[in-house]
């Protein structure tokens, strides 16, 4: 996968004075960050995103972060355009692990990335960007939606 063992995850972010009382947040080190990640497999949806994320970040876009992005993204090419989505998630990172609503459907959010590692040790509301990810028929996970218009569980009744 392209960048996926080069850049660094964040975990999450709210400034200062938006964190509720007591202690939310903690520094991370990047292996931590990155073991939150989990195994580094398209069946694991928080890997997925990473990768999702990292093929956007890449400074110099070029065929292969498109191709990777692509190949992500369900529906492929015909349905994605790069530049949009690269539009649409500068400056944010994904928070991982994935949360599972339903076998086939999971959520990344998408949040303004602060510049250094930090871990959730406990429950916050935050403000952020949803990605909604589909199980495929061979195993792996696809990004299908990136912020409103979010996929729901129902949708796979």
């Amino acid at each position: 996968m392209y960048g996926a063992t080069a850049t660094v995850l964040l975990m999450i972010n709210l400034p200062p004075e938006d964190q509720p009382p007591g202690e939310v947040f903690a520094p991370s080190t990047d292996e931590s960050a990155m073991s939150k990640v989990g195994e580094q497999v398209l069946s694991n949806p928080s890997f997925v995103a990473f990768c999702w994320w990292a093929a956007l970040a890449v400074t110099d876009a070029d065929d292969e972060a498109r191709e990777s992005f692509h190949s992500l993204s369900f529906g492929g090419a015909a349905d994605w355009n790069y530049d949009e989505a690269r539009e649409r998630i500068a400056g944010m990172s994904p928070i991982v692990p994935a949360t599972k609503t339903h076998p086939n459907l999971a959520y990344v959010k998408f949040v303004d990335d602060p510049g250094e590692n930090l871990t959730v040790i406990n429950d916050a509301p935050i403000e952020a960007c949803i990605v909604s990810m589909v199980l495929c028929d061979d195993g792996s996970w696809r990004v299908a939606r990136v912020g409103g218009n979010a996929l729901l569980p129902e949708d796979f009744e």
